[in-house]
């Protein structure tokens, strides 16, 4: 029999009354703890949640071996490299009589850096929950391929996908594949900035992080090089920094008192994307993340986002979270999350637990949930025999890098 592994199919938009999802805050019985542990310098962390998953949504009769009902929960702590800790935990029960956790005030910043964000600029906008995106677990199943002739196929199909024909396993998923399409600077013929959606920038949190994109931009030098390179003069690039700078501050200070997830009124949204037109030799720099992070920010948080986003909006990241995306160049497909299953092979000991151990669940990045992990590779293992006893407190965390 080939591989089987369970992915993730993200819903778009995301579902409020869903039982499996990633990031925010796990849905628990009365007994349960959040999972927390003590560093080298005696400082107690709380774990952050990574995902919980329906057991039961699990396309399979037995599961892969997973628990038939309840929930699974996966914490880890987010300052990579450092500590290394996780927990994988189990609860039985009806989770639709399960209610939110209490958020532990020794949870930390998510990321040992506020910058991995991008937008952050001040220790109360840094984010202590990842952004919560409901999925559905989907089954893919290998085939039974031909004995291997050369020792290196063989070890190839140690690691992900094996046998999956990846490709032909998502064209068969409802969902799986979406057409890619993503935001791109346009210019008017005056040469000025085209406005991504007619509401952009549509909300508070919008406003929060165009200012800290744009704050970011303009700290990196770009004004310096417009003067050496004689576009500006040293006068009117003091000018020019001065005159933006107090926009960022003015913006800044008041969306620090607006309820994030509240619309912005017109005549505000307006004066925001005049901020973008007026200093563009900086903000068009800042324009693509600032849509893609703020349109997913209120997909994530906002109970109700359709009436703040139009379609024209959620079209420039619906491809961004499906397993595949197809373009003008076919189909791609980045290495995807998985329970079970083949791991991925990069620079770590996966090749040493082969056979010993089981990979129970993998991550890497993933930019539309804040997974932030540049290039690094989160792989859970555990032993086939706690697997098969619903053990879950013996998972061991590998952290590589490609």
């Amino acid at each position: 029999m080939g591989d089987r592994a369970i992915l993730f199919r993200q819903h778009f938009p995301p579902r409020n009354d869903a039982l499996s999802y990633w990031g925010g805050v796990p849905l628990v019985p009365q007994d349960f703890t959040w999972p927390s542990f003590t560093t080298h310098d005696g400082v107690e962390r709380a774990l952050h949640l990574i995902m919980q998953i329906d057991c039961a949504a699990i396309p399979d009769a037995r599961r892969l071996g997973l628990p038939e009902h309840g929930l699974l929960y996966v914490f880890v702590d987010l300052d990579w490299g450092n500590f290394w800790e996780c927990r994988v935990l189990y609860a039985e029960g009806d989770p639709r009589l399960f209610t939110p956790a209490a958020v532990p005030a020794i949870l930390p910043h998510a990321y040992g850096d506020q910058g991995v964000w991008g937008w952050v600029r001040r220790d109360e906008d840094w984010p202590r929950l990842l952004p919560r995106w409901s999925f559905d677990p989907v089954l893919v199943n290998g085939t039974d391929l031909p004995p291997v002739v050369e020792e290196d196929e063989a070890e190839e199909r140690r690691f992900w996908p094996g046998t999956i024909d990846l490709p032909k396993a998502l064209t068969a998923l409802d969902g799986a594949i979406a057409e890619s399409h993503y935001h791109q600077n346009r210019y008017d013929s005056d040469n000025k900035l085209v406005r991504p959606f007619a509401n952009f920038p549509h909300d508070w949190k919008a406003v929060r992080i165009a200012m800290g994109e744009i704050a970011d931009q303009s700290h990196r030098g770009h004004i310096a090089r417009f003067v050496k390179r004689g576009d500006m003069s040293q006068a009117e690039g003091d000018a020019f920094a001065i005159s933006l700078q107090s926009s960022i501050d003015q913006w800044n200070a008041r969306a620090q008192t607006a309820d994030p997830i509240a619309p912005l009124a017109t005549v505000d949204s307006d004066a925001v994307w005049q901020v973008f037109v007026d200093f563009q030799k900086v903000t068009h720099f800042a324009l693509g993340e600032t849509v893609n992070q703020s349109i997913n920010a209120t997909l994530s948080a906002n109970p109700d986002p359709a009436h703040i986003l139009p379609e024209e909006a959620l079209a420039l990241v619906r491809s961004s979270h499906a397993i595949g995306s197809r373009g003008e160049h076919g189909l791609h497909i980045n290495t995807p999350d998985h329970f079970l299953g083949p791991p991925s092979y990069v620079q770590g000991g996966a090749e040493e637990r082969l056979g010993k151990w089981r990979l129970l669940f993998e991550m890497s990045s993933c930019d539309p949930i804040g997974h932030f992990f540049a290039e690094g590779v989160y792989q859970f293992w555990i032993r086939p025999e706690d697997l098969a006893a619903r053990c879950f407190n013996r998972v061991e965390l590998e952290g590589s890098a490609y």
